[in-house]
């Protein structure tokens, strides 16, 4: 795959993308309808608590043994808070375990809102950008999350989603103190779309390595996508107009979905360094198709991790119901475990590549005193 060829397929697709909100007045309306969607969400849950900022593993499980409770296991309701579940311990273990991985995953809709588990989308990112205790930079993140969700319903009531999918690109924060919140560095590039048929939201997120904001920058500009540099201003996250500027791309047009706009991304870093780069990382050379084949290679990796995703749900479920008053120490114990049970199953090479060379030692002594 040579640069040229990649070039001139950059160059075909760059008519087919544009902003997904297009106007001021747009942008504006949206930005008041999620303003108003957090402080509801404020009211709501002012006598909670948030253990994890991000993905809420514990609240997740909470919400799938409530519906098992009162509906039954079988409810589909019950099958969509599981879904919900799956989803958020997968995101969970693999942000901590890969650089480079795949998800996919439908949701329900139902009278027009996208319902995650029990809650609607737009509900559940609200409740994510509650945590004033958090850093600024850090709520402008989830301010442009929860308009994301909210976007993706007006998108789906004006019919905009039956014609368009929606892209969003969320890189690492360039906050000072960014590892206080993301244990590692990556770029997650979502693919929105609607199955009409099935009614259902199939959101594809494509877990890529960091990469400079300027070559995403320059990939908004390569795209003729205008970057919203006005809602969120007073922040020293330069990753944050990115995350808040969503892409809308004609259906059909992306053949592997999120996995094409990270080969654009490649193709802009390879420019930009003169180092080929696949998912963002430099690499000698490519092999093959990977971008056509990064969700089959991250569907068997969720196979052959079954039994750790499996322990940890059942731990989290068991954390759930106990509340112990170390829950803090609990969760994290509770995914280290997963991530050691992963590492038992890659070998060695998976320990050196993620943990660096002291880990690998440690691995390789463990193995030895186990044989």
């Amino acid at each position: 795959m040579g640069v040229n060829t990649i070039e001139h397929q950059t160059d075909q697709r760059v008519a087919r993308y544009e902003s997904a909100i297009s106007t001021d007045e747009q942008r504006i309306a949206l930005n008041s309808l999620t303003a108003a969607r957090i402080e509801e969400a404020r009211a709501r849950n002012k006598e909670k608590r948030f253990i994890t900022k991000g993905v809420d593993h514990l609240g997740s499980a909470k919400n799938f043994l409530v519906h098992s409770a009162y509906y039954g296991p079988e409810d589909l309701r019950t099958k969509a808070a599981e879904r919900m579940f799956d989803y958020d311990v997968l995101t969970g273990l693999f942000e901590e375990t890969e650089s480079v991985f795949a998800f996919s995953v439908e949701y329900p809709i139902v009278d027009g809102k996208v319902m995650m588990g029990g809650s609607e989308w737009g509900d559940l990112a609200a409740n994510g950008a509650t945590d004033e205790n958090s850093d600024d930079w850090y709520q402008a993140r989830a301010f442009a999350e929860t308009r994301e969700a909210i976007l993706v319903g007006e998108s789906i009531t004006d019919g905009t989603l039956e014609e368009h999918d929606i892209v969003t690109i969320s890189n690492t924060s360039t906050a000072a103190n960014a590892g206080d919140y993301f244990a590692r560095k990556h770029l997650m590039v979502r693919h929105i779309s609607l199955d009409k048929a099935k009614n259902t939201l199939r959101i594809d997120q494509l877990m890529m390595h960091h990469l400079d904001v300027d070559i995403i920058q320059n990939l908004f500009h390569k795209l003729k996508v205008e970057v919203d540099n006005d809602t969120l201003t007073d922040t020293d996250d330069k990753a944050a107009p990115h995350l808040a500027t969503q892409i809308k791309v004609k259906k059909g047009e992306l053949k592997h979905l999120a996995a094409d706009v990270g080969f654009l991304v490649d193709v802009l870093a390879t420019e930009a360094t003169g180092q080929q780069h696949l998912f963002g990382k430099v690499v000698e050379q490519i092999k093959g198709n990977p971008y056509a084949e990064i969700f089959a290679r991250s569907r068997q990796k969720e196979a052959r991790r079954a039994d750790a995703v499996n322990e940890l749900k059942i731990r989290l479920c068991e954390l759930a119901r106990q509340q112990p008053p170390d829950i803090k120490t609990q969760l994290r114990l509770a995914f280290e475990e997963a991530r050691s049970q992963v590492a038992d199953m890659e070998g060695v090479d998976y320990v050196q590549e993620r943990y660096g060379s002291a880990a690998a030692k440690d691995y390789v002594r463990k193995q030895q005193a186990a044989a």
